[in-house]
């Protein structure tokens, strides 16, 4: 008896894992990941998807220096368009960094590209009272 009930969890592992796997590869259609270094001590993380409505951003900042820093900004830190318009006017925030440490930022919807090709990314800040913009291009591919 013991053997059918090893067989029958066994069955349904396998089962709950090739769902899994079918159900994420429907929802990752564009999926690409790139890391840019700036300012010598921050990188940059970008990972963009279709989604049903467009393209989701999502991005962070992490920090590769020895001294702690403090990170100030308004909202976003990270700002996402196609046509290079970056509005930096929310709430000022601050955050401490440590060597290692991850800022992870809300993700950015935007709609299908239409005829732009690029994404245009800023990230606008003061690190230890010092102002740092940086800006990168990062180009759309769909899968087809």
């Amino acid at each position: 008896m013991q053997k059918w009930i090893r067989w029958g969890i066994c069955l349904i592992l396998i089962i709950g894992i090739v769902v899994f796997l079918i159900v994420d590869k429907e929802k990752v259609v564009l999926g690409k990941t790139s890391t840019v270094s700036f300012e010598d001590n921050f990188l940059l993380h970008i990972r963009t998807q279709e989604t049903d409505d467009g393209v989701q951003v999502q991005n962070s900042i992490q920090y590769i220096g020895d001294p702690t820093v403090i990170v100030e900004h308004k909202n976003p830190l990270i700002s996402v368009s196609y046509d290079g318009k970056h509005s930096f006017e929310g709430e000022t925030v601050q955050r401490q960094m440590s060597n290692g440490s991850i800022y992870y930022q809300p993700k950015t919807d935007l709609d299908f590209p239409g005829d732009n090709e690029y994404i245009q990314i800023k990230v606008k800040c003061r690190v230890d009272g010092e102002n740092i913009e940086f800006e990168y291009m990062e180009k759309i591919e769909f899968e087809t």
